[in-house]
């Protein structure tokens, strides 16, 4: 992250302060587990904690959202998360992070490695990530891209059409069954829907 790149990840915290009328500990508390669970705060505790870090080093202007809250109430609130965020260490390891789908053209020589049992509506559901369109204008066909904890990067390809399922997409040489594993242990998607191909 260079010193510029605060602005959005501190947007973010700041937008979840629009119905608080006042910053209490217990508001301090509720963001910086969003954070930490990748709830709303989906880039994690390090990403937000570094943002704010360098927002608050740089003495920015943080009042680009219209809230009732001013610079200074701001700048309070993102101390008091960042110190909150260090309360909370060591922080839990993630299964899986999304990647951009710019990295699609990657898959091009992918295998296919599995069909999971179940509409792209509901795998995003159970990973709570959204597909990126991929297809061409007028075409039904999205993917999400995925690096497990493991280090391995894959793809969930479908469509939204009736009765489509989702295809995992292996794009770097390996066992497929160790793939299918990893995914299952990264992503918690139920094991029984995970169908060798």
């Amino acid at each position: 992250m260079t010193d510029n790149d605060w602005h959005g990840p501190v947007n973010q915290l700041l937008y979840c302060l629009t119905l608080d009328r006042q910053l209490t500990d217990e508001v301090v508390d509720r963001v910086a587990r969003l954070a930490v669970e990748r709830g709303a705060l989906r880039l994690g505790p390090q990403a937000y904690h570094d943002a704010a870090t360098r927002a608050l080093a740089a003495g920015a202007d943080l009042t680009e959202l219209p809230m009732e809250h001013d610079q200074q109430a701001r700048a309070d609130f993102l101390r008091r998360f960042t110190a909150r965020l260090d309360e909370l260490r060591p922080w839990p390891e993630t299964g899986f992070v999304k990647q951009d789908a710019a990295q699609w053209a990657s898959f091009a020589r992918a295998v296919p490695v599995a069909r999971l049992d179940a509409p792209v509506i509901d795998v995003r559901n159970v990973l709570r990530e959204r597909f990126d369109r991929i297809g061409a204008e007028g075409e039904d066909l999205y993917a999400l891209i995925l690096r497990l904890g493991t280090g391995e990067t894959v793809a969930l390809l479908g469509s939204y059409a009736a009765g489509q399922r989702v295809t995992l997409l292996q794009r770097d040489p390996g066992d497929p069954e160790t793939l299918r594993r990893h995914f299952q242990q990264a992503t918690g998607f139920p094991a029984e829907k995970i169908q060798p191909l």
